[in-house]
């Protein structure tokens, strides 16, 4: 007799929501979140990132999201999530 077991992988996600600099809300999976940082005051002066941004993410996939929370307050928010 053969028998078969399902295997369940509990997934938790975590998500913060920030504002991008036009001011859209957006919900990001912390887990996609590859580095945070400070954007260089010659970027921002060079229109290299929206007005307004005080914060870059670099995401896993390569892509960068500039939001108007600064690092700190994006940090905060991680930390806060993934005590939930």
């Amino acid at each position: 007799m053969m028998m078969i077991h399902d295997a369940f992988v509990l997934v938790a996600l975590h998500f913060i929501t920030v504002h991008a600099p036009d001011g859209q809300e957006m919900e990001l999976n912390i887990a996609e979140i590859s580095s945070i940082r400070k954007p260089q005051e010659q970027a921002t002066d060079q229109s290299h990132f929206a007005k307004g941004t005080n914060c870059i993410m670099v995401m896993t996939n390569g892509k960068f999201i500039g939001t108007t929370e600064t690092c700190t307050e994006v940090i905060k928010r991680i930390a806060a999530s993934e005590k939930e």
